[in-house]
């Protein structure tokens, strides 16, 4: 059927201090595991996965947004590629194959399978791979609770409506064993996305008239008071507070913009500190309403951070990806996204900010 058929890959599975190896044995497990793996269900993604060593276990993992439009394909290929690499090399050597995903479901309950439209995309990565003498083991469209191969081509060996991903009502042998490591998927990339979206009305009228008084007398708050506004904030979210009212929200998230006013929130990270930190850095990223969309970036970054710390990769590795988006370049952001695709755990991070503090 493919190549993956005669050959099994390895992947580590597990936080970092206890992974375990779990085989897959065919592009069925590869399917199944994705989540697993990534730590939550990617959509409009790409992902590629490094094989290394003679037993083909895993390196560098990593995921990018499937471009909408076809034209950037080559491009979003090329990046992909490049990208793998540099990142395997880090950790001491090109993978020798990859496992490549395209994944996308259809814009409605009855359109056609998505596969052959994003076919042309897994051409694209092959070619980008093959050019750095990096061949692709297995190719895989996940969409819609099904997949397919795109290495597969003989005519009638495979099914043109895919393959389950889930062959029974229980995980497969794969799956169950990623369970027993520890490992459960959050649910997909679209719904961590959804709990850090913007308020919507009639919220969402209130809170952009407060940013805009709170950007007209911006002047007038200092860095000191941006602090302690911060650790107000933090105290009430620490007895329990879930909210701030709207004039202080939007100061809070202008204060957040200064570099060493965001550091002192990159401090809360103690073990009682993590829940009142994600409870207070989730409701500030989703008082940044449109037009002031740009001051989501440090409540994103600092949330992204304490999840990481408090062992939420899923949502870290999410949240981060939409804060660069929002602000390609923002240091922070970068510094921790490339940790994290580095395989590094938070703690040598956090040995730093104890110090600070």
């Amino acid at each position: 059927m493919n190549a993956m058929n005669n050959e099994h890959v390895i992947l580590s599975l597990g936080p970092a201090s206890e992974q375990r190896p779990v085989v897959m044995r065919g592009p069925a497990d590869m399917a199944e595991l994705l989540p697993y793996f990534l730590g939550f269900y990617p959509d409009d993604s790409i992902v590629a996965v490094g094989l290394q060593g003679p037993d083909l276990h895993q390196g560098g993992v990593i995921r990018a947004d499937l471009p909408a439009s076809p034209a950037d394909w080559p491009v979003a290929a090329e990046e992909t590629a490049a990208l793998l690499v540099a990142l395997s090399e880090r950790h001491g050597g090109r993978p020798l194959q990859v496992l490549l995903y395209l994944c996308q479901d259809p814009a409605t309950a009855h359109a056609p399978p998505v596969v052959d439209g994003l076919r042309p995309l897994a051409d694209d990565l092959r070619a980008a791979f093959g050019r750095r003498g990096v061949a692709v083991k297995e190719s895989l469209c996940v969409s819609n609770g099904r997949w397919w191969s795109f290495l597969c081509r003989r005519e009638g060996c495979c099914d043109p409506a895919g393959n389950p991903v889930r062959r029974g009502p229980d995980p497969g042998p794969a799956a169950a064993a990623a369970t027993v490591a520890g490992l459960v998927p959050r649910g997909s990339r679209k719904a961590i996305l959804g709990g850090v979206a913007p308020v919507g009305p009639p919220q969402d009228a209130v809170q952009r008239e407060a940013l805009a008084r709170a950007e007209a007398a911006a002047g007038a708050v200092s860095r000191e008071q941006g602090i302690a506004l911060l650790e107000q904030a933090f105290a009430e979210f620490a007895a329990g507070a879930r909210e701030l009212d709207e004039e202080r929200a939007a100061r809070l998230l202008l204060a957040l913009r200064d570099r060493l006013t965001r550091d002192r929130g990159v401090e809360y990270v103690r073990s009682a500190e993590l829940a009142p930190a994600e409870r207070l850095w989730r409701f500030l990223a989703r008082r940044a309403v449109p037009p002031y969309e740009g001051c989501a970036v440090a409540p994103l970054t600092l949330l992204a951070w304490a999840s990481w710390v408090a062992g939420d990769t899923a949502t870290a590795r999410v949240v981060l990806g939409h804060a660069l988006r929002l602000a390609p370049g923002y240091l922070l952001a970068e510094l921790l996204y490339e940790s994290m695709n580095d395989g590094m755990t938070p703690g040598a991070l956090m040995a730093a900010v104890e110090a600070q503090r």
